[in-house]
């Protein structure tokens, strides 16, 4: 699979080879030869590595929801980070 840009070790812009790729955001489908973002956990220490593929047009309203969820509840963010520190999770 061709990658077309590097944004860093585990996201990159690549072709889509499959027509079964189905974008996080929108749930709808990539399209065999489109151009998505794809993410990967391909550098943790797993033994099943996953990509999870985002149409190109879905990054930003992705983010946005993600920037606003989190201003939304930032108080209980950082209650349960409190937390998982303490309990060393």
């Amino acid at each position: 699979m061709k990658t077309y840009l590097n944004i860093n070790k585990t996201t990159k812009i690549k072709c889509c080879k499959s027509k079964n790729q189905n974008c996080v955001n929108c749930n709808k489908r990539i399209g065999k030869g489109r151009l998505a973002i794809t993410m990967t956990n391909k550098t943790d220490n797993l033994t099943i590595k996953k990509n999870l593929w985002m149409h190109i047009n879905c990054v930003e309203p992705y983010f946005e929801m993600i920037k606003i969820e989190i201003k939304k509840h930032k108080r209980k963010i950082a209650r349960l980070e409190s937390y998982f520190i303490a309990k060393q999770i």
